[in-house]
C-alpha cells in the first residue's frame, strides 16, 4: 500500500509542475482586417490583402495619362456597297463594321414601322433581281438573307432599344467565297 501511496504522490507532484510550466509559445498576434470601403450606394465592401510574399514581388503600377476620347469620324458607306440595295427614306448612317472576308456590316436608323420597312426591302430586292433565300418576320423584329449571284445580303430590322419611335437596319454584305472543300 505504501508503494502505491508513493506512485500516487508522486504524479500529484508531476501534475502540478507542469501545470505551472510556462514554455508554450506565444503565437503571433492574428492579422487585421483591412478597413472596409464603400460602394457608392454606402455599402460596406470588403477587399482581401495580399499575402506578404505576393506584395514584395508585385510592381505597383505607374499611373497613365488618361487619353482623350477621338473625335467620331464621319461615317460613310463603304466604296463597295451593292448599288442595287437600297437604302430606306430618311435612313441614317449610324456605323459602318468591316468584318472577316470583306464583308460589311451597315447599320442604320430610321422612323418607320418594322412591317413597313421589311415590306420596303423585300419588294425593292426581289424587283432587282435578289433572290430569298431566308426571311423571318416578326411585329418588332424581322430578318431577310437575300442572293444575287455571288453576293449575300441579309437585312435585319429591329426596334431601336434606345429610342422605341426608331428602328435599327443592319445590312450585312459579303461575296460567297468557295468553300475549301468538296460538298456533300
Amino acid at each position: 500500500m505504501r508503494s502505491m501511496h508513493n506512485w500516487v504522490t508522486l504524479a500529484l507532484a508531476l501534475t502540478m509542475s507542469m501545470s505551472s510550466c510556462t514554455c508554450e509559445r506565444a503565437l503571433p498576434p492574428a492579422p487585421q482586417p483591412p478597413p472596409a470601403a464603400f460602394s457608392e450606394r454606402g455599402a460596406s465592401i470588403s477587399t482581401p490583402s495580399p499575402s506578404p510574399q505576393l506584395a514584395k514581388s508585385t510592381p505597383t503600377p505607374k499611373a497613365e495619362p488618361v487619353a482623350e476620347a477621338p473625335t467620331p469620324a464621319a461615317v460613310s458607306l463603304p466604296e463597295d456597297f451593292p448599288a442595287d440595295v437600297p437604302i430606306y427614306a430618311g435612313a441614317q448612317l449610324e456605323q459602318v463594321h468591316d468584318l472577316p472576308n470583306n464583308a460589311h456590316n451597315v447599320i442604320f436608323r430610321a422612323q418607320g414601322s418594322v412591317e413597313d420597312i421589311n415590306r420596303f426591302y423585300h419588294e425593292k430586292l426581289t424587283a432587282a433581281g435578289w433572290n430569298v433565300t431566308q426571311q423571318f418576320a416578326r411585329p418588332n423584329h424581322a430578318f431577310m438573307t437575300y442572293k444575287k449571284g455571288n453576293l449575300i445580303a441579309n437585312v435585319t430590322i429591329a426596334e431601336d432599344s434606345r429610342d422605341p419611335n426608331q428602328r435599327v437596319i443592319a445590312i450585312m454584305y459579303e461575296e460567297e467565297q468557295p468553300l475549301p472543300f468538296e460538298e456533300f
